[in-house]
This record gives C-alpha cells, sequence and structure tokens, in this order.
C-alpha cells in the first residue's frame, strides 16, 4: 500500500512496510518469520531464524506433544532434531514464539548467539 501510494486501510493490518528495505537492502530487518499451519487436523507453530527452525506442537490436543529444533547451517533439509542436544535454543526461541510476531521487528533486541 506504502509503495503504491495508497491511503492506510480502515483496520491495522498485521506485518510491516516492506519500502525500507526496498529502498536500502541493507536495512536492519525482521529477525525470524513466524509461521502457524496444519497438517492431518494437527496444528503446528513455528519460529524460523537465519539459523534454526524451531516446530511446536504442544499446544495441540489432537496430536501429541513435540518439539523440533533443526540447525539449518548444518541441516538445511531438517532431518535431525536437535532439541534434546540444544536445550538453550529451544529455550530462547520458545519465548520468541510465545512472544510473537513483535519480537522480530528491526527494533527488537536480537536473540543471543
Amino acid at each position: 500500500m506504502e509503495l503504491c501510494g495508497l491511503d492506510p486501510a480502515p483496520q491495522p493490518l498485521d506485518g510491516l512496510s516492506f519500502a525500507p528495505l526496498l529502498s536500502d537492502p541493507t536495512t536492519d530487518w525482521k529477525h525470524s518469520a513466524f509461521n502457524v499451519w496444519g497438517i492431518d487436523r494437527v496444528a503446528r507453530r513455528s519460529i524460523k531464524t537465519a539459523q534454526y527452525d524451531y516446530i511446536d506442537t504442544s499446544a495441540n490436543p489432537l496430536h501429541n506433544a513435540s518439539i523440533e529444533v533443526y540447525d539449518l547451517a548444518i541441516d538445511p533439509s531438517e532431518s535431525v532434531n536437535l532439541y534434546a542436544e540444544r536445550p538453550e535454543v529451544a529455550t530462547v526461541l520458545a519465548e520468541r514464539l510465545r512472544l510473537g510476531p513483535d519480537a522480530a521487528k528491526p527494533d527488537a533486541p536480537p536473540i543471543p548467539w
């Protein structure tokens, strides 16, 4: 809307304008992406950073709870769940997921690793 010169929406919209990023690709941008999706009636929530993907199905009563942590730098196909080996990563990302998309905005504190 901003790039097209349109008036703001009559009600608030989720998300951020990409205009600053398109104007200057070196602009500090969101630290992570949030996803919610369902497969076979099982809701999954995740947060993905440049290095990690954290997936949580624990809030779904139709499925056994599971937490998955993948290091995308060494396992881009997400084939080895590192949840047991990297509890500190899981703890930080679980908190960021709980805080929601505002925790990923450019002015939010960076993830401490």
